[in-house]
């Protein structure tokens, strides 16, 4: 967001000002130009295979929002995964913890 905030491009990819909202033909040309530079910055900077997700957007906002969604979920994921492992390492001390007690009656 730094890069768009930089460049005044901050409220078109955060969806505080939106094309919808404008009612002048001279701020709708304004809008869609800073969209238009967005979109540059985006498919300019993000690794290819993530191209695929964001080719049918229109807007940056939407570009941006899709690419955010992939790493939050991916982000979510790891949490997810963590979560499972430390609460599987519970369980087996746990069980182990129980076997052990059973053995030494």
């Amino acid at each position: 967001m730094v890069v768009f905030k930089a460049y005044g491009l901050a409220d078109v990819v955060d969806g505080s000002s939106s094309l919808e909202k404008l009612t002048k033909a001279e701020e709708k040309d304004v809008w869609l130009k800073k969209d238009a530079k967005a979109q540059k910055i985006i498919v300019t900077t993000i690794e290819r295979k993530l191209m695929m997700h964001i080719i049918n957007c229109e807007r940056a906002k939407d570009m941006f929002d899709k690419i955010k969604n992939i790493f939050e979920k991916s982000s979510h994921e790891q949490v997810c995964e963590r979560a499972k492992d430390m609460f599987d390492k519970i369980k087996n001390i746990f069980e182990k913890s129980s076997h052990e007690q059973v053995c030494n009656l």
